[in-house]
């Protein structure tokens, strides 16, 4: 069995039935389903019950009568998984009906593939093969663990884990990153994401994360190599999961001042030349969102520009 899912609930419960039918529809039902229920609310419980899992070819389900955390439970999950690889999604991920079917086809073709990820700008199933990290791979790869599957050889080859203390995806994608002989990025709109509207961690820990990820590593050689991604990195994860969702959760102007005034304060302090960061202004960039080029920290892309001049900062 090729892919293992790992399927993390909380809190959000608001797509989490549209999800689960998503996942239940697979046109490929060869893969392992791994449903964490970590501390799950008792609306999230109600809708678990209309599902009958044992329909499922491979399925495990892991309890817990207190919330443990993603880096917990995705670590439990990791060393029980049966399947070549690994995705790790919450109640937001709704696959298209193929993507099993694609992601099979791919691996089959392919072994020996350390990581596969999908980085939509055609949307035409054309993938790309890189065996080592450059300048071409670096524009189409985002800082974050979703859209992408992990090998469970390379995971335990190497021990790499999430930090079960501090969760920290981004040490997680830098240890792949470093380690990694063979990365496949397909072009495919192979899911879409529902929009949370409850974050259940502390956002300012998104910035313990960053400075863990220089502290541990800032002096190894793989860091000097590839500075440029590292930093642009860090710059996408603190405007993108702490900026933006400050904007979104809080009303109050000078909550959302003081959070821009932070994010300024904390670049500046550890990337004295962030607003020059080649990935960041390169016009090839496939993340569209995030080419930015700042003067005085003004935005120039679209989405935040539209946060900055609805609520006048």
């Amino acid at each position: 069995m090729k892919l293992a899912i790992v399927y993390h609930v909380y809190k959000n419960s608001a797509s989490l039935k549209k999800s689960l039918e998503s996942i239940f529809s697979q046109t490929d039902q060869n893969f392992e389903f791994i449903f964490i229920n970590d501390g799950a609310s008792a609306s999230i419980n109600k809708i678990i019950k209309e599902f009958n899992f044992s329909k499922l070819k491979k399925f495990t389900y892991l309890k817990y009568s207190q919330n443990l955390g993603h880096a917990v439970s995705f670590n439990q999950a990791i060393a029980s998984i049966k399947a070549e690889y690994v995705m790790f999604v919450g109640s937001n991920f709704i696959p298209n009906k193929s993507f099993i079917k694609l992601v099979n086809g791919i691996l089959k073709n392919n072994p020996n593939t350390d990581v596969l990820s999908f980085n939509c700008v055609k949307n035409d199933n054309t993938y790309q093969i890189f065996n080592k990290l450059n300048s071409k791979m670096k524009l189409m790869l985002d800082q974050s663990m979703k859209d992408k599957l992990f090998s469970i050889k390379l995971l335990h080859k190497h021990k790499i884990l999430l930090n079960e203390q501090l969760y920290s995806p981004l040490i997680f994608m830098y240890q792949t990153l470093n380690l990694f002989k063979k990365w496949i990025i397909v072009d495919f709109q192979h899911a879409s994401y529902e929009k949370n509207k409850i974050y259940t961690y502390n956002f300012y820990d998104i910035f313990k994360q960053n400075d863990n990820l220089i502290d541990e590593y800032s002096q190894t050689k793989f860091w000097h190599s590839h500075n440029d991604l590292i930093e642009y990195f860090m710059i996408n994860y603190i405007i993108l999961i702490f900026l933006i969702r400050i904007f979104h959760a809080y009303s109050q102007k000078s909550i959302k001042q003081n959070a821009l005034q932070e994010v300024k304060t904390w670049l500046d302090k550890n990337f004295p030349n962030w607003r020059n960061n080649k990935i960041l202004n390169n016009p090839k960039n496939r993340q569209p969102e995030l080419s930015i080029a700042f003067v005085k920290f003004k935005f120039k892309t679209n989405y935040v520009n539209k946060i900055i001049r609805k609520y006048k900062l």
